[in-house]
């Protein structure tokens, strides 16, 4: 049991992190501002690799659960409960993936839209003659 509740620990210490970052995620930023896109892409460059590493712990730790699980199943039990057995004892493991997952998942996409919008102002800025350089 004690490794059990060691696990459980973990488990809460990583759900609480990614609540953390998933709230950061809901923060807005102004658009027209190239320097805080960027400072936002160099933060969410952070929290991808703290999620990607999170995403790894909770994975391992759901799949130690489900191992524990399965030792008290007796074995003449039918696949489909098998599973659906595993499944109900390991939610709460489950619940905590799944979150890293999308969280992880959110911060790609996001970098994504951002790389979009700072494109959009080095079109602008090009299109303005930005930087010194004068219209003909």
């Amino acid at each position: 049991m004690a490794v059990m509740n060691n696990n459980l620990d973990e488990l809460k210490v990583i759900a609480e992190e990614i609540a953390d970052i998933n709230g950061l995620l809901l923060e807005t930023y102004d658009q027209k501002e190239p320097t805080e896109i960027l400072e936002i892409m160099t933060a969410l460059k952070s929290y991808l690799a703290r999620t990607t590493e999170l995403y790894a712990k909770a994975e391992y730790l759901l799949n130690i659960e489900r191992g524990i699980e399965s030792q008290n199943i007796d074995p003449k039990t039918s696949a489909t409960i098998y599973r659906d057995i595993i499944n109900s004892r390991t939610a709460q493991y489950q619940k905590v993936f799944r979150f890293v997952e999308r969280t992880n998942a959110s911060i790609v996409h996001i970098l994504d839209v951002l790389r979009s919008q700072l494109s959009y102002h080095k079109a602008d800025m090009t299109a303005n003659n930005y930087g010194g350089k004068e219209a003909k």
